[in-house]
């Protein structure tokens, strides 16, 4: 028997904290490269870093074939 709803564990992440401050977030999309190679994405996204607080590493944009987005994601 559960005494109630669980609650989704805590990631830890920045966004998490911004949120959790009551503070005004901000994502950055991010495009996954087109190939195996993740140098372009890596460079986006430490140029972008300390102004966004999460990143969203789309999913076949435009209907291209690029790097899974969660792979991007890891990196």
């Amino acid at each position: 028997m559960e005494d109630g709803p669980s609650r989704p564990p805590k990631s830890g992440s920045r966004l998490e904290r911004v949120l959790a401050a009551k503070r005004f977030a901000v994502t950055a999309e991010v495009v996954p490269p087109a190939s195996p190679d993740p140098s372009g994405l890596i460079a986006t996204a430490r140029r972008l870093n300390g102004t966004a607080d999460a990143f969203n590493v789309t999913d076949s944009p435009r209907a291209h074939v690029h790097m899974a987005s969660w792979a991007g994601a890891v990196l």
